[in-house]
């Protein structure tokens, strides 16, 4: 067996076998595996490369895209992976510092039951996030295995993430506060022989009664008079609450009606009452 010789610091000479050799080489070799293994499971997850990817190759550019002019994708943006992240927005309270205070969307490896406090560090420590302006609150959406297909769009409320589905609870509320409103007026005009009549609404929290007589209507009312539901704000402009109520909003046509102020729905009921005049119902506050 051959022998390799080496000199130490004090000019002693040494040897060792090849067989000493190819196993101190081999040792190494390992070392630096181990090192590579343990380098890409703590620091360059497989997760983190697939969500890195799909938020700034597939997320980021939809929005850059839109706030740049372009259309929508009107069936979503496929989102592939990784499954059970989550897509969060933040607007209004604390956020992760990649937010600078502004409003974000972010794509974050968290848990249903985490605080929102827990949330924030988590989205700070491995997650990635995006400032967006006018950005309209929406659920967490947990991203499922296989992917799917996620709705950004920006209208006259902002930018949407997750389209109306966002507000599904809120828009089955409006529906039925609608209808309600709807059988108010048309029995009371057509049947009820009563002078008036009333009725309680709480839902959507928050949303306002409109009604919509003249000419200037939302596409939603078919170019007749109609009552609705929307998430609007008094101070809006009418135009804006036409927009607003076409984005966000449930509508009925209806007729014998007089037109009244915003009606605001607060969470405690609001009592709306009916009262048949000459010529057609006079919706106020009772």
């Amino acid at each position: 067996m051959k022998n390799f010789f080496l000199v130490n610091k004090k000019g002693e000479s040494s040897n060792f076998t090849l067989d000493e050799f190819v196993r101190i080489v081999l040792a190494v070799i390992g070392l630096l595996i181990i090192g590579y293994l343990a380098y890409n499971l703590f620091f360059v997850n497989p997760s983190n490369e697939k969500a890195k990817g799909t938020f700034n190759n597939i997320i980021s550019v939809e929005i850059d895209k839109i706030n740049n002019g372009g259309e929508a994708n009107l069936e979503g943006v496929f989102i592939p992976n990784p499954s059970d992240w989550e897509i969060v927005g933040f607007v209004e309270g604390e956020k992760p510092n990649q937010c600078v205070g502004e409003s974000c969307v972010c794509l974050c490896d968290i848990s249903g039951w985490d605080s929102q406090e827990a949330i924030i560090k988590k989205c700070d420590e491995k997650g990635f996030c995006k400032i967006v302006e006018d950005l309209v609150p929406f659920e967490i959406i947990k991203i499922p295995s296989g992917g799917f297909n996620l709705l950004i769009k920006k209208t006259i409320m902002g930018f949407q993430i997750g389209g109306e589905s966002a507000f599904e609870e809120e828009l089955f509320c409006a529906e039925d506060s609608v209808d309600a409103l709807y059988n108010l007026i048309t029995n009371l005009w057509g049947f009820d022989v009563r002078d008036s009549a009333e009725v309680q609404i709480s839902k959507p929290e928050g949303w306002e009664i409109l009604s919509f007589i003249d000419e200037d209507r939302p596409t939603k009312c078919n170019n007749n008079p109609c009552i609705c539901v929307c998430n609007v704000n008094s101070e809006d402009s009418k135009m804006i609450q036409m927009e607003k109520c076409d984005c966000l909003g449930v509508c009925k046509n209806v007729e014998n009606l007089f037109w009244f102020p915003n009606i605001n729905i607060f969470s405690s009921g609001t009592l709306v009452k009916a009262n048949k005049k000459e010529g057609g119902i006079e919706i106020n506050v009772g």
